[in-house]
């Protein structure tokens, strides 16, 4: 069944991860991780990345009017 990685849940990663890597497999290959900007990221460090995201662009800051 194909499913979009923004919809799994928490265990279905889980699931994912372990089997990578407990198989053996390594995370290079793992369908969790991809390539921006020249550099390798796993579904929880892109989560962790969106949320600073969010955080920066929610952040109030003074302006001149």
């Amino acid at each position: 069944m194909l499913v979009q990685r923004k919809l799994l849940t928490a265990e279905q990663k889980n699931d994912i991860c372990n089997k990578y890597y407990n198989e053996g497999k390594g995370c290079d290959i793992c369908p969790l991780r991809t390539w921006i900007l020249s550099e390798h990221f796993c579904i929880y460090n892109l989560n962790q990345l969106q949320y600073a995201i969010n955080d920066y662009l929610n952040e109030e800051i003074e302006v001149d009017e």
